[in-house]
């Protein structure tokens, strides 16, 4: 049991890119003060830095969402074009959100998390709470937030929590 847990530690802090958990904090809770296209910007490129492409893209919404891409149950990503998945292979889709919060803006990052099932044409849905949810995506998605984070540093108005 011990090392199941050290090993999704491990897993969730090589998602974050060696991310301390303070950063990952900041960035979560972070207001930005800087033009809404700079931190649209700014989040979009983070996006394609973390999940390598941007498949919806509205400004006006303030919104983004990245290509589909299946991971294996480890969270390596499968390689592009290839048809093939295995039980336990994970579909994701992430979604940012940049919302007006006061005098600034701030990051709502998650995702859309489905686990392929053999003999499932629709596989099952892994919801943030569900247990059986890989610990790398929400890995990915602070990974993704802070990204952001680093490239808005300049107009953080203040971390607070939620």
């Amino acid at each position: 049991m011990v090392t199941r847990w050290v090993g999704l530690v491990l897993v969730a802090l090589a998602g974050c890119g060696g991310a301390s958990s303070q950063d990952v904090q900041q960035a979560r809770t972070a207001r930005y003060t800087c033009p809404f296209e700079q931190v649209y910007d700014a989040t979009m490129k983070a996006m394609e830095e973390v999940f390598y492409r941007v498949n919806v893209a509205d400004p006006r919404a303030g919104t983004l969402l990245s290509e589909p891409r299946w991971y294996e149950q480890g969270g390596t990503p499968r390689k592009r074009g290839v048809a093939e998945v295995f039980d336990g292979d994970v579909n994701l889709v992430v979604q940012a959100r940049i919302i007006k919060d006061g005098p600034g803006y701030a990051l709502a990052i998650a995702a859309d998390v489905v686990e392929y099932l053999s003999g499932s044409p629709q596989g099952r849905r892994l919801t943030a709470r569900d247990p059986n949810r890989p610990a790398w995506v929400q890995g990915k998605l602070d990974r993704m937030a802070v990204t952001a984070h680093e490239r808005l540093t300049a107009c953080v108005q203040a971390s607070i929590r939620r």
